[in-house]
């Protein structure tokens, strides 16, 4: 048990296999979506234009394929962590994920489009490739949010109150 399940109420446990889902998704999911957005980024002019496709996703997964798959199962075990605290649910568990994966994202789609060699001169090419990455990171966070996160804990209802209990509440002895 880590000490982030420690600060959790009593008996309220994580969807489990967060982070295995994560990784799964981000392999299956983020990293062609990371390839998309680098070559829809060298069409719109901000990088290498006369990539295909899948040259521009197989290259994206050679340079930015290990930190997408890991970035994605800590951010499914962040989202499996969110839905149970907090006011807990998949909404939550979906708007911690997205909003992690599209810092994220802003970050891996810039690592990918260094292969191309057409980097971006001007510091608003560079912001652009940043939000185009963001945009593409919080889409994977929310269905990394959506596959990991669980319900929301629904809280055990309170013990009912005898009437010697309440004795003893008040200060009587019981008898």
């Amino acid at each position: 048990m880590s000490p982030r399940d420690r600060r959790l109420p009593a008996g309220v446990v994580p969807p489990p296999w967060a982070f295995l889902k994560g990784v799964v998704l981000g392999a299956v999911v983020g990293v062609p979506t990371v390839g998309l957005t680098v070559w829809l980024l060298g069409h719109a002019g901000l990088g290498a234009r006369d990539r295909a496709l899948t040259a521009t996703i197989q290259t994206a997964a050679i340079f930015a394929g290990v930190a997408t798959v890991l970035t994605a199962g800590g951010v499914g075990r962040l989202a499996a962590h969110a839905s149970v605290t907090g006011r807990g649910g998949r909404r939550r568990a979906t708007l911690v994920a997205g909003r992690a994966f599209a810092a994220a994202g802003a970050g891996l789609v810039l690592i990918a489009q260094i292969p191309g060699g057409q980097l971006p001169s001007e510091p608003w090419r560079w912001a652009m490739s940043a939000g185009a990455g963001a945009v593409a990171g919080a889409v994977v966070g929310v269905v990394l949010g959506l596959a990991c996160g669980g319900r929301a804990p629904v809280p055990a209802p309170a013990p009912p109150v005898t009437p010697t209990a309440a004795r003893a509440a008040d200060g009587g002895d019981g008898g």
